[in-house]
């Protein structure tokens, strides 16, 4: 006696075609059902690569995937991502209040101290430095 399997068969296999009628409307009809469902799979399939390369359609997922591949994201875990991307993020934070805390008032900085350098003086007027430069007065 041959050894039955005790699971049920793949729906995927073609077990479930063995006792098919000889009549030629079972054949056409079994076709058809695979025809039908082999097109609907290649027209999902196409609807997915259409929606992919369309330019105007998930153009925040396409650049989400163009982030993590860049920066290889895409090879870490979850919580990887997670912690990288917090840290990133933190440091950028950081960097861009000290940019506007700090950056006008070393700009300022800067230009006393070139004043200084050029004309000899720190509290210079800008009407100094264009008779310095040879700037004429109207």
């Amino acid at each position: 006696m041959p050894h039955r399997s005790s699971r049920k068969p793949s729906p995927t296999t073609m077990s479930h075609l063995i006792n098919i009628p000889e009549s030629p409307e079972a054949h056409k009809a079994i076709f058809l059902e695979r025809e039908r469902v082999h097109n609907a799979v290649l027209t999902r399939r196409d609807e997915r690569v259409r929606k992919f390369v369309d330019p105007f359609e998930n153009f925040f997922v396409r650049k989400w995937l163009l982030f993590e591949s860049t920066f290889a994201l895409s090879m870490l875990e979850p919580w990887e991502k997670v912690l990288v991307l917090s840290l990133c993020f933190f440091l950028f934070s950081l960097i861009t209040i000290g940019v506007c805390r700090y950056l006008p008032y070393h700009i300022q900085f800067l230009a006393r101290r070139a004043s200084f350098y050029i004309l000899g003086d720190e509290s210079a007027h800008v009407r100094q430095l264009a008779t310095l430069l040879g700037a004429k007065r109207h």
